[in-house]
């Protein structure tokens, strides 16, 4: 549901004091979510002062709560009758008739209102949350658009700008709208880099402390495998917060796609000491770990995240079923580790993924994988 942008605290009481009290009540009412009832309290105001358009702004405000929008509209159109000067009145129904699916008009009145409320904030906020909002189900183009009208309506404004270049990047992308997910992404399709990159240093040269559109320029420049560029804004973001755990883990990751691998640990260690509570930095660590061809270091990361991170061992899983033929001639030799824990999991990963059970016996395992478990890691 669109958050409305006019709030219970700004209902407005009426002036006799019969009408005062109800609308009182009715806010009281409308404050512990008894909209019902709260409903009929400003229907009562309403039938006594029927010329105030505030009264008829809480009534519809009511209906909008109850899911009512026929009925929130027409109270909203007698609102606009009385005075149709008042921003919020157009607000609230541009979003009930978006609650209808009526799109087009909401444009019609957001076209009309926008020229006389040039840099108005809570359009402006209402913009952003309705691209926010589409961006969220992956509508992409829609979001775009919701995102570019805010631009027009406040162009001295970075966070459209921002979150314009956030909808062309995970336009048509697999990753989720998350910068975790884009920063580690093999492959992000049908995006448009440089009108996302165009919006970014728009951001930039709005507020040059921008974290977040440093952030978005650092992940696109290690996206295009531009690593050097990425780590200037990744520096940028550090500079202007240095504990910033998402920088401090897609610095590492872009590090060692430079094959920077102590400077990439250290970053790590920085996030890890930050945020000992935190998955990211044990997960990165685990994978660079590997790289290095310190496989029992990351069986042992790997293990710490299962014990502190329990929501996460599905993930585990997955990730080592995705990459089996990889981790096979691996994890087989650990089996046997003289570290225990190490072995064990090792081995559990194995029954776990390949569904088999050769125990300990590591030319038995090998066997299979030369003869079945190839074929098989690849229908995994």
């Amino acid at each position: 549901m669109i958050r409305l942008l006019i709030c219970s605290v700004v209902f407005v009481c009426g002036c006799a004091t019969t009408t005062e009290n109800l609308n009182n009540e009715g806010i009281a009412l409308a404050n512990q979510q008894k909209y019902q009832q709260a409903l009929q309290k400003f229907l009562e105001a309403y039938r006594q002062k029927p010329d105030r358009f505030e009264n008829c702004l809480n009534v519809a405000q009511m209906y909008v709560m109850l899911k009512d929008p026929q009925q929130a509209i027409v109270y909203i159109d007698k609102a606009l009758e009385l005075n149709a000067q008042v921003l919020d009145i157009h607000i609230l129904k541009m979003q009930v008739l978006l609650l209808q699916g009526k799109k087009a008009q909401a444009l019609e009145i957001l076209d009309s209102v926008a020229e006389k409320n040039h840099n108005n904030p809570r359009l402006y906020a209402l913009l952003l949350s309705m691209g926010d909002n589409a961006l969220s189900q992956k509508k992409w183009e829609e979001s775009r658009q919701w995102y570019q009208k805010a631009i027009d309506l406040s162009p001295e404004e970075s966070k459209a700008y921002i979150a314009l270049s956030r909808a062309l990047i995970f336009k048509g992308s697999h990753a989720q709208n998350s910068y975790e997910n884009f920063a580690t992404s093999s492959e992000v399709r049908d995006s448009d880099f440089n009108k996302a990159k165009a919006a970014l240093r728009k951001a930039v040269y709005l507020d040059k402390d921008s974290v977040d559109a440093h952030l978005m320029l650092g992940m696109i420049a290690m996206q295009t495998q531009n690593y050097q560029d990425a780590q200037l804004e990744f520096a940028e973001v550090l500079r202007i917060d240095s504990n910033h755990l998402i920088a401090l883990t897609a610095a590492s990751f872009n590090q060692s796609q430079m094959g920077n691998i102590s400077k990439s640990m250290e970053y790590l260690q920085s996030a890890q000491q930050l945020y000992p509570d935190r998955a990211e930095p044990l997960w990165l660590k685990a994978n660079l770990l590997i790289q290095q061809q310190s496989f029992s270091e990351a069986v042992a990361t790997y293990i710490t995240i299962w014990t502190k991170f329990p929501n996460l061992r599905d993930s585990i899983v997955q990730n080592f079923r995705m990459n089996f033929s990889h981790y096979f001639p691996w994890l087989v030799k650990l089996i046997t580790d003289s570290n225990q824990q190490i072995a064990d999991f090792s081995f559990d990963m194995l029954k776990e993924v390949s569904r088999q059970n050769f125990a300990r016996d590591v030319a038995k395992w090998q066997m299979w994988y030369k003869e079945k478990g190839q074929h098989e890691s690849q229908k995994n």
